[in-house]
């Protein structure tokens, strides 16, 4: 499974993977990398306000609308994989980027 991240500013798509192969072979463009690593950063507080969303209307939800508890486990494991997708996203970004400017 690759994440794939759409830069509007460059009309590009890129993967972390791709982005590290740029760095290690020297041909990766310092100011797309810092937008790159910002539109992650983005996304991943994009996704935050989206699990703290969702859980809180998770937590209003009527007794009845959850089938049974595993359900609920269920629901709540998923956003805590995603959670962790997403941060775990951001700090490969992160690290790509410092790579990059070790490297300039």
């Amino acid at each position: 499974m690759h994440l794939v991240i759409t830069i509007p500013a460059f009309n590009e798509e890129k993967t972390i993977g791709k982005v590290i192969d740029e760095i290690v072979s020297d041909s990766a463009n310092r100011d797309r990398l810092n937008v790159f690593s910002i539109e992650i950063s983005d996304l991943e507080h994009e996704a935050d306000v989206i699990r703290a969303q969702a859980e809180k209307e998770l937590a209003l939800s009527p007794l009845s609308s959850i089938p049974d508890f595993r359900a609920f486990l269920a629901v709540k494991g998923l956003n805590d994989i995603l959670e962790k997708i997403t941060d775990h996203t951001k700090h490969c970004a992160v690290v790509a980027v410092s790579m990059a400017r070790q490297e300039a």
